[in-house]
């Protein structure tokens, strides 16, 4: 894929690059996946920590179990980690997110 009228070709973000980076200390979270590839993401760098949750293959669930995680445990750090499909499918629940 070309990036248009330049004929050069389009960065490609390796996610298995990506994340480490994004996500040095991964115990400092409580995480929640929800999607397969990301999951298998998430879980190669927290080496499936007790730390993370991953429901691996639960689209659009993501963001609001966080959501409920953050609730729970109000005094930790909560990261949702999903792709742009999942989060397309509760994009409502972003109001509520915002709202707390």
């Amino acid at each position: 894929m070309n990036i248009p009228n330049t004929g050069l070709p389009a960065p490609v973000l390796d996610r298995k690059v990506a994340m480490p980076a994004l996500l040095p200390d991964p115990e400092a979270f409580l995480i929640v996946t929800s999607l397969a590839g990301v999951a298998k993401d998430v879980m190669a760098i927290t080496r499936e920590g007790e730390y993370t949750y991953s429901m691996g293959g639960a689209m659009g669930a993501g963001v609001p179990m966080g959501l409920g995680l953050a609730c729970a445990q109000p005094d930790r750090r909560v990261l949702a980690v999903c792709g742009d499909g999942d989060l397309m499918m509760s994009l409502g629940i972003l109001a509520t997110v915002g709202a707390m």
